[in-house]
């Protein structure tokens, strides 16, 4: 199992990770990234930072991998407690939301909306029933679902690039079956979530 992650354009400080008998990835555009832990793969993508560290996210290279988000530091147990709950692909269910509007709401409040609500109504347009809302921090994979991922990548491109808003319906278009990692996501004691750009 391999835990990889993706920072471009500095957005957030690389977190150093214990030593948990897992591989750990980062992907990244600054060929002076060093790190301890991770193994540091240099690769410039024609994107602009936010969506290259995406396409990483959205895309794995691995057969079976864990992404985390930059800003996050995991802890013993972290592995073992994920994969025993997921079968092909995993995600937390969102712990503050439960649909896409609700999401989107949010994002109108905070100025962060970009197209998302004509998004939304051509989601519903095609048949897709609103009731499942997960959080893209976590992802494990066993397999690369690479026709899953494209399309993913499509809509983040096509639409905005709040990923947590495409990917139920990503999920349902593509018929891709999936585990809820029913944990704690913020409150638990497998990992912590740090501000982006610190630690």
């Amino acid at each position: 199992m391999i835990i990889y992650t993706a920072i471009y354009g500095g957005f957030d400080k690389l977190i150093e990770q214990p030593d948990i008998g897992v591989k750990y990835v980062c992907y990244t555009d600054d060929p002076n990234l060093k790190s301890d832990c991770w193994g540091i793969r240099y690769e410039p993508l024609p994107y602009d930072p936010i969506l290259s560290a995406k396409y990483w996210k959205l895309i794995t290279p691995f057969e079976e991998s864990i992404w985390i988000d930059g800003n996050i530091e995991v802890r013993s147990g972290f592995v073992t407690a994920l994969t025993k709950r997921v079968d092909k692909i995993g995600f937390y269910p969102h712990p503050r939301r439960h649909t896409i509007r609700e999401e989107i709401k949010v994002l109108q409040r905070s100025g962060r909306a970009e197209d998302s609500h004509h998004q939304y109504t051509c989601y519903l347009k095609e048949g897709f029933v609103d009731n499942r809302l997960y959080n893209g921090g976590i992802i494990v994979r066993f397999g690369k679902h690479l026709v899953f991922g494209k399309a993913w990548l499509d809509e983040v491109v096509r639409w905005t690039y709040r990923d947590q808003v495409s990917l139920p319906y990503v999920l349902w278009k593509t018929q891709t079956s999936m585990s809820k990692i029913n944990l704690q996501m913020y409150a638990g004691n497998l990992h912590t979530f740090h501000p982006h750009g610190t630690k």
